[in-house]
């Protein structure tokens, strides 16, 4: 079975020409079909259950024989492992656990030949689960690892490359379609970063009865929140592609940054939209002084901030929060600054409360990676099933491939600044470093307990003067908490 799909998926070719039929039933590029730099191909979802049926496995032949088949033979995989006592890492274990993954991944392709939904008073069926997928394969570079081989005369020969089959599932509403047909009571979803509501309801399409956002247990006077659009010396703070690598750029938002690390107290937090940009502007500040002359901008944000950077690497992390707390607790110190990038371990889940986190800064607008496959697809798959209107999966309700964009990137914002207030007595300032977040459309998409107070201020003399008078003011919340 195996080797028939490895001779299928090889016809799909990578290289953006059609492919030659192999034997008349090949895969090649088409209507529905997308190449991508890189070599890789990505086709319908039904392509995949197309590829399937040409071997005589379909649904039907699955869940009658096959499915019981294979779970059979891990089941005597597994007797056999357990009675001759070898380890899991013999040949026997490890095909037991290549045919569970096998399995596993046959009942996700066959269920999405199912309807979405069934509607019995009407008599009617939804469109195929299939249409919320995509297959998407791309061929490995040679020697990295992968075992694919090609038969010869005389045996088999190792492929140059192996190619990596992916079946992406873009619409959640197909994933929650299963947990829709379960007899539960109600589904309550609770998070901070769900806005907007509205198309987050009709993406998971469970059809919520309620929704309901709700205001910070904060006062409002516990969090500063303002849309800095230019930095000291006035150039426009705004990190888009076509402007990050403006040494001008780079300068003035590195002029800011000194300049909040001096006015925030104890915790900074500095989050770019990527760590090109991260590290792009490090490099920069090391050896830039911008127009003033004297020490470089590193050297003045170091008189103010001990700095910690986020690795790129899991395994270095606990390091790097452990740095950071040392460097906060430091008495001779006057606080850290820790550099990080949105949707990073950082932006997630990490409680920077009290003087951990006084202040959030956010530089940009972190935008998904525009020519990531994954990226492409979704946007792709929105588009044509908002094209389709009610007879798409989303029933005309759902987000366009740009709408679903810009949305992306504003979680991922709306994530990052939740890091400033972490319980009722906490206070601090989340500073907006990018013109664009001055676009009402950008701030409509932002959290509801910070959305509202919003200050767009007309320079940096403005936003410093205001950041400035705030943290004077604390000493009234201080005092409450100490109560």
């Amino acid at each position: 079975i195996l080797s028939a799909l490895y001779q299928k998926i090889s016809e799909l070719d990578t290289s953006g020409h059609p492919a030659a039929a192999a034997g008349g039933g090949g895969y090649g590029r088409g209507s529905s079909s997308s190449t991508f730099d890189g070599g890789g191909v990505a086709q319908k979802g039904e392509c995949l259950l197309q590829m399937l049926a040409d071997l005589d496995i379909t649904p039907a032949s699955y869940s009658q024989y096959l499915q019981q088949l294979l779970m059979d033979a891990v089941g005597v995989l597994s007797d056999n492992e357990l009675a001759s006592g070898r380890a899991m890492s013999s040949k026997a274990g490890v095909v037991a656990a290549g045919l569970s993954a096998l399995i596993a991944a046959l009942d996700i392709v066959t269920a999405s030949s199912l309807p979405l939904w069934l509607d019995s008073v009407r008599q009617t069926t939804g469109p195929p689960a299939h249409r919320g997928y995509r297959l998407f394969v791309h061929k490995g570079e040679a020697g990295g690892g992968g075992k694919g081989f090609k038969k010869q005369r005389n045996g088999l020969m190792p492929m140059t490359s192996t190619p990596t089959l992916s079946y992406w599932c873009f619409i959640p509403g197909v994933s929650m379609a299963s947990l829709r047909a379960l007899p539960l009571r109600s589904v309550l979803l609770t998070s901070g970063t769900l806005s907007p509501l509205e198309s987050f309801a009709h993406e998971l399409q469970l059809g919520f009865k309620y929704t309901l956002e709700n205001p910070h247990v904060i006062d409002p006077s516990q969090v500063w929140v303002g849309v800095v659009p230019a930095g000291p010396t006035g150039t426009n703070l705004n990190s888009s592609y076509v402007n990050r690598n403006s040494d001008k750029y780079k300068d003035d938002l590195g002029h800011a940054i000194v300049n909040f690390a001096r006015v925030i107290p104890d915790g900074l937090l500095v989050f770019f939209p990527a760590y090109s940009l991260l590290q792009s502007c490090l490099d920069h500040w090391k050896a830039s002084s911008g127009t003033t002359g004297g020490p470089t901008i590193w050297e003045r944000i170091l008189r103010h901030k001990a700095p910690v950077i986020e690795p790129k690497t899991s395994s270095a992390f606990a390091a790097a929060i452990a740095d950071y707390q040392q460097k906060l607790e430091d008495l001779n110190g006057t606080g850290a600054v820790f550099f990080a990038v949105c949707r990073g371990k950082v932006s997630e889940g990490i409680d920077f409360s009290d003087k951990a986190g006084r202040g959030v800064v956010i530089t940009g607008l972190p935008f998904p990676a525009a020519h990531d496959p994954h990226v492409k697809l979704q946007k792709q798959l929105l588009d044509e099933e908002a094209h389709a209107g009610q007879g798409g999966i989303m029933g005309g309700r759902g987000l366009t491939g740009e709408q679903w964009y810009v949305q992306q990137c504003l979680r991922a914002v709306n994530q990052a600044m939740g890091r400033v207030i972490r319980h009722r007595w906490d206070y601090g300032a989340v500073l907006l470093a990018d013109e664009r977040f001055g676009y009402s459309q950008n701030q409509r998409q932002l959290s509801r307990w910070l959305r509202d107070q919003v200050v767009q201020h007309p320079n940096f003399g403005a936003a410093i003067g205001s950041l400035t008078k705030f943290f004077k003011d604390k000493g009234d919340i201080l005092a409450s908490a100490a109560a």
